[in-house]
């Protein structure tokens, strides 16, 4: 899912940038002046940031498993767990990015 999670912010974000700076249908102050764009991308950077700590464990563990660990040595079902949480805390935000972009192509937030 991690890989998943990259390809998605990948998509976002050069998408988001191409229609912010592309002028493809609002100008850039629309963007920049609206209230919800500005709370979408905030959960944008949030879910980010919340990628980091299992980005990082998740690649360690996969190394270790290259290297020949055994997977109880490294997996704690406490990490486990904190994982499908930010999981979950990140599918979250993504549906309230998604409602803030519509709220915003409505015209809400100016």
């Amino acid at each position: 899912m991690d890989l998943f999670w990259g390809i998605a912010a990948a998509l976002w974000l050069v998408t988001g940038l191409w229609r912010l700076f592309g002028h493809v249908e609002k100008p850039t102050a629309y963007y920049l002046g609206n209230h919800w764009f500005q709370l979408k991308m905030s959960l944008f950077v949030l879910i980010v940031l919340l990628e980091i700590w299992p980005m990082l464990t998740l690649g360690r563990w996969r190394k270790a498993l290259g290297t020949g660990a055994a997977p109880a040595s490294l997996v704690t079902p406490a990490a486990g767990r904190r994982i499908a949480i930010i999981g979950h805390v990140q599918a979250t935000l993504a549906m309230l990015m998604i409602f803030a972009a519509v709220a915003m192509a409505r015209g809400y937030g100016m």
